[in-house]
């Protein structure tokens, strides 16, 4: 709207110069007639200008005639429009909201981590991040019915009051360790029925029709930090060792039973080839081996002396008789 009456003004400047060239004079000389021309050329410039938006990448532009939201929306690249529409341009990329209790790491700059209270009455400090992005499409129901600060209005408050009930519905230890991905999933939901409820209040025309218009896509809710009470933290990470040290040592029992079942398996193997070569050891080859084996020691160059006979079983007695 600034560049139209731009373009109006060099306009109706150049064609009084040019109507009057004769008549205005500045420092008592007449205004030389291209002085007119330019300012006419000029104006047409700025005209032409008026017409042409560019939309940056990632963003829609919302179109305004005189305050009137106008339906539709300007793509993301050059259009030629109206002069006398005004642009006002929105992302439809995603977008991060953060609430932490860390100073300037969220959007706002000071402690805005959320307080809630758990299943089991216990005070829980969240950090919390949620990813969304506006549809395209209702980008100008959003601008008309919200404002352009609607992640003020309507993201922030829908999220603290979403994790609060999710929140509300896990014990704190659970909360703490093994369920805070279905705590986050859980307020994704609520947040979405909350978010549903909020725009069915605006979501209604005139003749109170409902639009049927989604407006955001909530893409992902994150818990990025979940602080307990130091006590029951403290009393949480004991139980959580307890646990651990207790599934150690059910596991070594159960190493230790698959052991003894290995000796057990590899005990009656022996036995079974013990008795196997038993029945293979008559008192007859053994006698056999005794008298091989005692043939082979006379043999050697060892100094001994051999006794026929001499033991119980009829084998020989074999003594050593070293002459040092």
């Amino acid at each position: 709207m600034q560049v139209l009456i731009a373009a109006v003004v060099l306009l109706a400047a150049g064609g009084i110069a040019l109507a009057f060239r004769n008549r205005i004079r500045y420092q008592h000389q007449p205004i030389p007639s291209p002085v007119g021309y330019v300012l006419l050329a000029a104006g047409v410039v700025t005209l032409a200008a008026s017409t042409i938006v560019i939309v940056p990448a990632g963003h829609v532009g919302v179109k305004l005639l005189f305050g009137d939201v106008k339906p539709g929306y300007l793509p993301e690249g050059l259009s030629v429009i109206n002069p006398l529409l005004g642009v006002e341009k929105l992302s439809v990329r995603t977008q991060e909201y953060t609430m932490s209790g860390v100073a300037q790491e969220g959007d706002v700059k000071r402690d805005d981590s959320i307080t809630v209270l758990s299943k089991d009455g216990l005070e829980l400090t969240l950090d919390v991040t949620v990813t969304y992005k506006l549809v395209a499409e209702d980008a100008a129901w959003v601008f008309q019915k919200l404002g352009p600060e609607y992640t003020q209005k309507i993201i922030r408050p829908a999220v603290r009051t979403a994790i609060r009930e999710a929140a509300s519905e896990y014990d704190s230890a659970k909360a703490y360790a093994e369920k805070r991905m279905e705590l986050a999933e859980r307020t994704q939901e609520i947040l979405l029925d909350r978010l549903n409820t909020i725009l069915e209040k605006s979501d209604v025309d005139n003749a109170g029709l409902r639009l049927q218009k989604e407006a955001f896509v909530i893409q992902q809710v994150l818990l990025r930090n979940v602080i307990l009470p130091q006590r029951q933290r403290q009393a949480i990470e004991r139980k959580l060792a307890m646990e651990q040290e207790a599934l150690q040592k059910e596991y070594e029992i159960q190493r230790e039973e698959k052991e003894k079942i290995r000796r057990r398996i590899e005990g009656e193997g022996i036995a079974e080839r013990m008795a196997a070569v038993k029945k293979e050891l008559t008192p007859e080859y053994l006698r056999f081996k005794g008298i091989e084996a005692t043939m082979d020691i006379a043999e050697s160059n060892n100094a001994k002396v051999v006794i026929i006979g001499g033991g119980d079983d009829g084998l020989p007695v074999i003594l050593n008789a070293d002459r040092d």
